[in-house]
């Protein structure tokens, strides 16, 4: 019989150290089914420690570490030391999972979360399972909405000192919305950055995991007595009270707040991921999802784990900064955008993209000054189909209709 080879020919003392410095639990997982002496390390007594150390290797974003942590806790029948419901458990994933943008006295900080080294290993095989597939999802959500982002071709105007009409234009009020002015244009020169960069990769592959978390909650409701008897979507279990600059702050059915006028999206404490969160339940509810042949399995793009000075402070910010934008040029009086939603700039994988994929498709400026936003009005609308403009004008027409309609706000 031949000695083993590669791997296996080494001590068992040398191929545990490997282990602990995989760098994420793909590695771990590949590793575990290419080599018997790894497998049947792993399998033994060592399996927590290795799993956690490759966790904390660092390429994996914090939050995301949390969320699976929390996850194999679930699954295991337990309930993280503070969480005794459902609440409990929501201040944990706040805590844990969610950028927290001031200092609030009443906010305890998350306990320290890590694998409890009795933690049954079959779980643990579970979980490299389940995130082998989320790795899987990721890439074909990347792909999908990457297919639909590249074929964009938007358009900017060619004056760059027009600006569109106020909708409290003094000499023209029956103008109405600005949305049916069609401005001279010229296709903007667009430049494909080339495959997700590590933080799209990473936001996404989050998202799944909130996704699977909630699932796993789900199958084991029995653990929380406040569970709603008829269950709840997704996002609920992500949705944290509303937290202004004041504590004392409160919000209007619009999201603005009451003591100082300005809104939800820029006061909130803690971010949200909700139009990351929108974008994955779109991309799994498309029937291709379940067709194994529709995408491949595989990442078809050379591995780019290159992490930017900038991104882990971005991954950290649980909000999509083109929404936030989206916002700014969507609510400007001169802006055709006004009756317009996000929805179908999120169904394009808006929410997702960098700020380098996004302004080099001209939809937002380099500068980041918002004084910029009018040029960028055109480049948005642009894009949308005749279907979406359909929409628009008829929320338009009805919105015009009403006695002293305003400012066109939606």
């Amino acid at each position: 019989m031949n000695p083993p080879t590669g791997l296996d020919g080494l001590a068992p003392e040398l191929v545990l150290i490997i282990l602990h410095q995989l760098p994420d639990l793909e590695s771990l997982n590949c590793l575990l089914q290419a080599s018997p002496t790894a497998y049947r390390l792993f399998n033994d007594v060592c399996g927590p420690r290795i799993f956690e150390a490759v966790l904390s290797s660092g390429l994996t974003h914090d939050y995301t570490c949390a969320l699976i942590r929390i996850t194999i806790s679930i699954r295991c029948g337990i309930l993280p030391p503070t969480v005794h419901n459902l609440q409990d458990l929501k201040d944990l994933i706040r805590l844990a999972a969610t950028e927290i943008r001031y200092d609030d006295p009443e906010i305890e900080y998350a306990p320290s979360l890590h694998l409890s080294a009795n933690t049954p290993v079959f779980v643990l095989k579970e979980m490299l399972a389940v995130n082998h597939k989320i790795v899987q999802l990721t890439t074909n959500c990347l792909l999908y909405y990457l297919e639909r982002f590249n074929k964009l071709a938007p358009s900017h105007l060619i004056d760059k000192e027009y600006k569109f009409p106020s909708h409290f234009h003094p000499v023209y009020p029956e103008i109405g919305s600005t949305f049916n002015w069609i401005p001279a244009t010229a296709p903007f020169p667009v430049r494909n950055i080339g495959p997700p960069t590590w933080l799209e990769k990473q936001q996404v592959l989050r998202i799944f995991w909130r996704v699977e978390l909630f699932h796993q909650v789900s199958k084991s409701s029995y653990l929380l007595p406040d569970w709603p008897e008829n269950g709840m979507p997704v996002i609920e279990l992500y949705r944290f009270p509303l937290f202004g600059i004041w504590l004392d702050d409160e919000f209007d059915d619009d999201g603005v707040s009451t003591s100082t006028g300005q809104p939800y999206i820029h006061q909130q404490g803690t971010l949200l991921e909700y139009e990351l969160i929108e974008s994955v339940l779109h991309f799994i509810q498309q029937p291709q999802v379940l067709d194994p042949n529709c995408y491949t399995s595989e990442q078809q793009w050379p591995i780019d784990d290159f992490i930017g000075e900038y991104d882990r402070p971005m991954l950290s910010s649980n909000t999509s900064f083109t929404y936030v934008y989206f916002y700014y040029i969507s609510k400007n009086y001169h802006s055709p955008l006004n009756f317009t939603t996000f929805e179908p700039f999120r169904n394009l994988g808006f929410a997702i993209w960098s700020r380098e994929r996004m302004i080099n498709y001209g939809f937002i400026p380099s500068s980041g000054q918002e004084g910029e936003a009018h040029l960028y009005f055109q480049a948005w609308k642009s894009i949308l189909t005749e279907e979406e403009c359909d929409k628009v004008k008829k929320k338009i027409e009805v919105y015009y209709r009403r006695p002293n309609p305003g400012n066109g706000s939606k």
